[in-house]
């Protein structure tokens, strides 16, 4: 099918980031949810002004304005968790999130 929609932090984009600093690189697993909101893995390496810290971001999408904003963020210990690629989120039906970090074989669970 078509594509009706894109987000990037790099290329042209539908959607406009509220904050810049939230952007995401080198994203993986990303998945929309049924209230609009955008779960996604950021791994993070390619932004040039990071600490390459993996971290599992939440968005909420805007579909009449076109914005995407941050609304919650999952960013463990560096030293622990890193995946410069791969990596899985998961939305429980609990209201929490799985999270699995590849390179490393780690997971955690945000609530």
């Amino acid at each position: 099918g078509a594509i009706k929609w894109q987000i990037s932090s790099i290329f042209e984009s539908d959607f406009t980031f509220v904050n810049d600093d939230d952007k995401f690189y080198n994203q993986h697993d990303p998945q929309l949810l049924e209230n609009g909101r955008l779960l996604l893995i950021n791994n993070d390496v390619t932004d040039p002004n990071s600490v390459k810290r993996t971290s599992a971001y939440e968005y909420q999408l805007d579909f009449e304005k076109m914005t995407i904003e941050l609304i919650w963020k999952f960013s463990p210990d560096f030293n622990r968790f890193t995946s410069e690629h791969g990596g899985g989120i998961s939305a429980l039906p609990n209201g929490n999130r799985l999270v699995c970090f590849t390179s490393t074989g780690n997971s955690g669970m945000q609530q």
